[in-house]
């Protein structure tokens, strides 16, 4: 499917989001479930995934729709955007990469960061159905959020794929 993006600072805001865990075989897009499949295939082998287990060549088809969250330590962790493709900056009307969550609406911030304590709490992937309204028209998304590791030795970021639902 063929995502067309105005524009982010063109973008209504969102003026309501609601989110529902889903199990993986609910997901709609192949190309995400393929990153829960992935995930739980290399915990299986008795190792933390690792950044380096999805590379970019790997998952080209879905750059747009992935961002990568840096976690940093805290009470409460914090949690930075290393890397926000164009799908989920427009969701957020602009591109936070390298700012905190915090930098976002306070709704929306509020809304992350529980998901992304989620994560940590369970270190396995979370998977949800998101509804949100823009300018007074519901979307639906996909949202997977895998916690993985940038040295192998502890989760110290989430990887995050987000597809968009047909009308």
């Amino acid at each position: 499917m063929q995502i067309s993006l105005s524009p982010l600072t063109q973008l209504p805001p969102v003026t309501g989001a609601a989110s529902r865990e889903i199990d993986s075989n609910q997901l709609q897009t192949p190309r995400i479930a393929y990153l829960v499949q992935r995930w739980r295939e290399i915990k299986a082998s008795g190792r933390i995934p690792r950044r380096d287990d999805f590379r970019p060549e790997a998952l080209w088809d879905l750059l747009g729709q992935l961002a990568m969250v840096d976690v940093i330590p805290g009470n409460p962790p914090d949690f930075r955007y290393r890397l926000v493709g164009t799908v989920i900056a427009a969701a957020f009307t602009r591109d936070p990469t390298g700012q905190s969550v915090d930098s976002l609406d306070p709704a929306m911030a509020a809304l992350l960061r529980r998901d992304y304590n989620m994560v940590l709490e369970r270190l396995e992937p979370v998977i949800q159905r998101v509804d949100m309204v823009r300018d007074q028209k519901r979307q639906s998304y996909d949202k997977v959020m895998v916690p993985i590791s940038e040295n192998g030795d502890a989760f110290d970021m989430i990887l995050i794929a987000a597809s968009v639902l047909p009308d």
